[in-house]
């Protein structure tokens, strides 16, 4: 008698915890859908416009120390060369990335 309701409480807490897991995970993806997901884009191209500015004012920095002048034909095409060796260098490393996988 003593083990029935032994075994009849643990089961009514284990489904007590299920029901509140599952509450709490439907909570959440009603959360991530209204809050954190339209978010994500906005956060993406803030990202991108943030980045892009650094890489610009690195390859400025880089023309500067090369005593290329700004706002000259050359700083324009020392800006195009830098911005095309830096993507030469982003694809050498996702290739070397894509081979090193299994």
């Amino acid at each position: 008698m003593r083990d029935r309701r032994c075994k009849e409480r643990v089961s009514w807490i284990y489904e007590q915890i299920n029901l509140a897991l599952w509450a709490a995970l439907t909570g959440f993806i009603i959360f991530f859908a209204a809050y954190a997901a339209p978010q994500i884009e906005a956060n993406r191209a803030s990202y991108e416009a943030a980045r892009q500015v650094e890489i610009d004012s690195e390859h400025a920095f880089y023309c500067k120390r090369l005593g290329i002048a700004l706002d000259t034909p050359n700083h324009s095409q020392c800006m195009a060369e830098l911005l095309q060796l830096r993507r030469s260098i982003e694809r050498q490393i996702a290739d070397d990335q894509s081979q090193s996988l299994p």
